[in-house]
């Protein structure tokens, strides 16, 4: 049997969970939550909320997308997800600031749904194409 510790940061809706496996964040409310583990798998809670009872999902963790053999193309996507995670707290912050200034809901939205984005698709995005997902442009240069 061994110790285990870990540290919950809570604002709004968000909770991020640092314990010794890793960092693992979710998001929701009393009865329904979303969140990505340390390990990669996503879990799904639906709960009663003061029953005790409770469904819980847990999708099979991802194989590894194939990386390109130059990595000057691709950025490392420890980045993505930071910046991912940076982006959903933000949206929680947003989020608060809405109860005195009511349009912060769509940069609030905006940033949600830009962390998403980030953090599910760290391992497959370059900085073109994150980019070019973004604003829908195409930005290569050699047409």
């Amino acid at each position: 049997m061994g110790i285990r510790a870990r540290k919950t940061f809570k604002a709004g809706p968000v909770r991020m969970t640092v314990s010794k496996s890793g960092v693992s964040t979710s998001i929701g409310v009393k009865g329904v939550r979303v969140g990505k583990m340390a390990n990669g798998k996503t879990r799904t809670t639906v709960s009663v909320p003061g029953t005790g009872i409770s469904y819980v999902t847990e999708s099979k963790k991802k194989e590894p997308a194939e990386l390109p053999l130059d990595p000057s193309t691709r950025t490392p996507p420890i980045w993505f997800r930071f910046m991912g995670v940076l982006s959903v707290v933000l949206a929680a912050m947003l989020l608060i600031l809405a109860l005195l200034w009511w349009p912060s809901l769509i940069f609030a939205a905006f940033f949600f749904w830009l962390g998403v984005k980030l953090v599910k698709n760290a391992k497959s995005y370059s900085g073109q194409s994150i980019l070019r997902d973004i604003s829908g442009a195409d930005l290569d240069d050699d047409e």
